[in-house]
């Protein structure tokens, strides 16, 4: 489960979750992907709240980069 807020024409994600029992399987980079997909596909900026998103899927795809919201507080 990827959890978002629209603020505009900005998507804050701010919690990701797998059940235990489905962890380990890439469910996690999977739906975020789609999250990133998503707002690319759309026109929307994205705020990385996440703790996943920003610290261990960001960095493993720096191509979504482009779509982070340099000011979120503007």
């Amino acid at each position: 489960m990827l959890r978002y807020r629209r603020q505009g024409n900005t998507l804050d994600f701010y919690h990701t979750y797998v059940p235990p029992k489905v962890r380990e399987r890439g469910l996690a980079e999977k739906i975020v992907e789609t999250g990133f997909r998503y707002a690319k596909e759309h026109g929307f900026k994205v705020i990385p709240t996440c703790s996943y998103v920003s610290g261990v899927f960001l960095p493993r795809h720096p191509e979504f980069l482009p779509l982070i919201e340099a000011n979120p507080q503007e």
